[in-house]
């Protein structure tokens, strides 16, 4: 009876210790992959910690080359040439006539004498042109061409108040992105710092768990704050990324790779 709970208990304490192997091996390979990843991130992003954005006055000159703006533009081009065309709109109320004729032509006449009276013919070039000139203008039309000019000049107004306020929402838009943008850039720095130090404190606690001088908790705890760390800094770097190709789409400005 004795030899038999004595084989108990050495078989589960071999158990236990394979238990504790099969994890130790799990956490090496997950944390050699994070580090791995970690410093292949911060490779990628020297180029976003060091970025350099134009300044801000320089930026909302820039909108007004941007496409949204450039559209409305063109349509209150077009618009002004409807007007103009609106206004030319009496000339087509005036009618001009012409002719002219150049040939050989037969003229007769009568000479009349003591004898009596006798019908001469003669040929010879003869030429002969005519100009008219008309106007036009039916009642109606000349009360509602004045109509005309006036709701055309309003909307022109319109198309200008909108392209105002498709301005004032642009640049709404571009200060705050460049805010958020400038704010992402003073920080990550420091959050890669904080990357790298998570990193550096998880590989430590690795190390004492080999060795009997720390327990799960602190291993789970230090994996925990070094996931934690890349994380956040990992959506700093998309909030950036996202902060930065708005303001390229709304200036036409090239700040990333220019």
């Amino acid at each position: 009876m004795k030899s038999v709970c004595r084989n108990s208990i050495l078989s589960c304490f071999f158990l236990l210790f394979l238990g504790i192997n099969c994890h130790l091996n799990a956490q090496e390979n997950d944390t050699s992959t994070t580090i791995q990843a970690t410093d292949t991130t911060d490779q990628n992003a020297d180029d976003l910690e060091n970025l350099r954005i134009p300044p801000l006055s320089y930026l909302l000159e820039a909108i007004e080359n941007s496409p949204q703006i450039g559209y409305i533009k063109s349509t209150k081009t077009v618009e002004e040439l409807n007007l103009k065309s609106i206004k030319q709109e009496w000339l087509s109320y005036l009618h001009f006539s012409g002719n002219y004729y150049y040939g050989m032509g037969t003229s007769l006449s009568n000479s009349s004498s003591g004898t009596g009276s006798t019908l001469q013919y003669s040929n010879a070039l003869n030429s002969s042109y005519g100009i008219g000139a008309g106007f036009g203008l039916p009642i109606s039309d000349l009360f509602e061409h004045k109509n005309k000019v006036r709701k055309q000049s309003e909307h022109l107004k319109q198309i200008d108040y909108q392209l105002l306020m498709a301005k004032d929402e642009q640049k709404i838009k571009v200060i705050e992105a460049y805010t958020t943008a400038n704010q992402i850039i003073g920080s990550l720095k420091a959050k890669a710092e904080l990357v790298v130090i998570a990193t550096s404190m998880m590989k430590t606690i690795e190390t004492n768990f080999t060795t009997g001088n720390a327990d799960l908790v602190e291993l789970n705890t230090g994996k925990s704050s070094q996931s934690a760390a890349i994380s956040d800094y990992e959506k700093a770097k998309a909030e950036l990324t996202r902060s930065i190709l708005l303001l390229e789409m709304l200036t036409g400005v090239k700040i990333i790779n220019k």
